[in-house]
């Protein structure tokens, strides 16, 4: 079981520990006997692993299709202030006036304002371009209520008895974002960065996306997104909200009726996700956790669930060897100890395999995550995070080396922002401390040693590395879970202004 304490002075090492210690120093000079040792030691958690497993009824970890429905979509919705104030009773149109009266440029749709980059509105909605990849557009729905009541295509814009199916049919706003980061990932629609909430006396709802430079769409575009798209559609996870393509106006040649727009790089996606939908979302979670397995596994396996598997638990996919979200329920009870909150704080996350960590900061309102990885452990992460609506993240592949240049990999919009919390979990018995972690702009650490370790030799091993050796330990624990022995956990603090 996770457990967690405040740090408490005068810890001492337990005799465990010692004898690890001692045991160590002899054994590492012996190459041959040292891998021995080490193979004795991982077989030993495997029984012990599969005498956990075995007395917990968790020998087979079945798929849940509820339990994975409820873990998707748990990135917090951000609320942005916007500079006007609408009465309660104001139509859609009121707010087009209001736009247009402060010299805002956009775009009216049938169902949404498009508010593309401006000087006007990034001056009515502070901080909007700075949160974001540049350059974004924001979508903000004619229908005026916040995202957990909105709908895409409500009744009172199109009354039409035809118009019913289309809004039976069109998914929820959050669900939309999953949506058009599903459409995003095939490449058939632009990249969609955000769900978000606009405060205007009012809750508004609106979708942050990359605004697409390349022009509007040719005859050869249309043929070529089309045939992309059948692709994608023919795999049955994604379907179209319209009850006949051919017939449907938005996706007519040559432009999709203004929905097909080329990017800078000349390919045409189309820009309107609403007019699709999932087929079987969790066909597509599970598969992508699936492509996973292989390439994330790390350490050593377990008896009982074979060699290759997911290192972190997906919720309802099947087993894992870390349970995530009862590790991320510790992590979060020490920094809330530690007085840190999540809350609008960028996340990084060295060696963040699948990043579900980083899904799980998000869950908790950070700001945005940025992940490092191995490039092809990278390039899972970011098929399957965007997959459960993780759209404020970055994951960067990288061989991570002592020299390796982690803030030189920020994003643009990542270095302007105030520093953040690093998730250092696990990885120190095998990269080290490398200095690059130093030069990320954060303020608190949560530090997870290894099976051999204690609280106070994680403490130990900080005091030898400079930039750390005089950071105050706030917090500790120990943490148990899953298919993995314990370990500790330390919450370093190091300053806000810390470089």
């Amino acid at each position: 079981m996770p457990s967690g304490r405040h740090d408490q002075a005068g810890e001492v090492p337990s005799l465990r520990a010692n004898l690890r210690r001692a045991a160590a120093r002899w054994i590492k000079p012996h190459p041959t006997l040292y891998r021995i040792v080490v193979g004795a030691w991982n077989g030993s958690f495997a029984l012990w692993a599969f005498a956990r497993a075995a007395a917990r009824g968790q020998l087979h970890v079945r798929p849940d299709a509820a339990r994975l429905a409820a873990y998707v979509g748990r990135q917090t919705t951000p609320t942005l202030k916007i500079g006007l104030t609408l009465a309660t009773d104001a139509t859609f149109t009121a707010l087009g006036d209001a736009l247009r009266m402060r010299g805002v440029p956009l775009a009216e749709g049938g169902w949404t304002y498009y508010l593309p980059p401006s000087a006007q509105r990034d001056a009515l909605i502070p901080g909007l371009a700075d949160r974001y990849p540049a350059p974004v557009g924001l979508k903000v729905l004619k229908d005026l209520h916040g995202p957990d009541a909105a709908q895409y295509t409500p009744h009172d814009l199109n009354p039409a008895p035809g118009a019913g199916l289309l809004r039976a049919l069109t998914p929820d706003p959050r669900t939309l974002l999953r949506v058009g980061a599903a459409l995003h990932a095939e490449g058939l629609g632009p990249a969609v960065y955000d769900l978000v909430e606009l405060d205007a006396g009012r809750p508004l709802t609106a979708y942050v996306v990359e605004h697409l430079t390349g022009g509007s769409a040719t005859v050869v575009d249309h043929t070529q997104y089309m045939a992309r798209q059948h692709a994608v559609l023919a795999g049955g996870e994604l379907q179209t909200a319209v009850p006949s393509v051919r017939a449907a106006l938005d996706f007519a040649s040559p432009d999709c009726n203004g929905n097909l727009v080329r990017d800078s790089d000349g390919t045409a996606r189309f820009v309107d996700f609403q007019s699709f939908r999932f087929g079987d979302e969790l066909a597509r979670v599970t598969r992508l956790a699936e492509m996973a397995s292989p390439t994330t596994h790390f350490g050593a396996g377990r008896l009982h669930r074979g060699k290759r598997y997911l290192y972190q638990t997906l919720p309802g996919a099947g087993a894992g060897k870390r349970d995530t979200s009862r590790r991320f329920d510790l992590y979060a009870s020490l920094l809330q100890q530690s007085n840190v909150t999540l809350a609008d704080q960028l996340a990084f996350d060295i060696g963040c395999n699948t990043g579900l960590m980083l899904y799980e900061a998000l869950a908790r309102g950070a700001r945005w995550g940025v992940g490092f990885d191995r490039p092809a452990v990278a390039a899972a992460a970011a098929q399957l995070l965007p997959a459960l609506g993780a759209t404020r993240t970055t994951v960067r592949g990288i061989d991570i080396a002592p020299s390796s240049d982690f803030a030189g990999m920020l994003p643009a919009h990542v270095r302007s922002a105030p520093a953040g919390v690093l998730l250092f979990l696990a990885v120190s018995d095998h990269i080290g401390f490398p200095d690059g972690v130093a030069a990320l702009p954060w303020h608190t650490m949560l530090y997870e040693g290894h099976a051999d370790q204690d609280v106070p030799m994680a403490r130990e091993r900080m005091r030898s590395v400079p930039w750390l050796a005089k950071a105050e330990v706030r917090a500790t624990g120990m943490v148990r879970e899953a298919d993995s022995p314990e370990r500790p956990i330390l919450v370093v603090h190091r300053g806000a202004t810390a470089r």
